[in-house]
């Protein structure tokens, strides 16, 4: 992957973060049931893909591979559906 690409790619991670920490620590959003969703509609296998490839780059001791289907169109917060298996693997990791 060139540099440019990787640079890009970790300041699109950062702009996710900092959104999703902003909204986490907005406590009252939080104990008020009032976390903001970015909601749209998307290609959940492009989510699938980013998402390994942020993964994969973590670790070479793992290779992980994907098996998607025919594109499918999802509507829900991109970003906070990406940040899950990133967590999940950080837990595990």
């Amino acid at each position: 992957m060139k540099s440019v690409e990787l640079v890009e790619k970790m300041d699109l991670q950062l702009d996710k973060l900092t959104h999703l920490i902003g909204d986490l620590l907005d406590i009252t959003k939080i104990e008020a049931g009032r976390i903001q969703f970015h909601e749209s509609h998307f290609d959940f296998n492009e989510l699938v893909k980013e998402t390994v490839e942020d993964l994969q780059r973590t670790t070479e001791k793992h290779h992980i591979t994907k098996d998607l289907q025919p594109a499918i169109t999802v509507y829900g917060d991109h970003d906070r559906l990406g940040s899950g298996p990133d967590q999940f693997y950080d837990q595990c990791h």
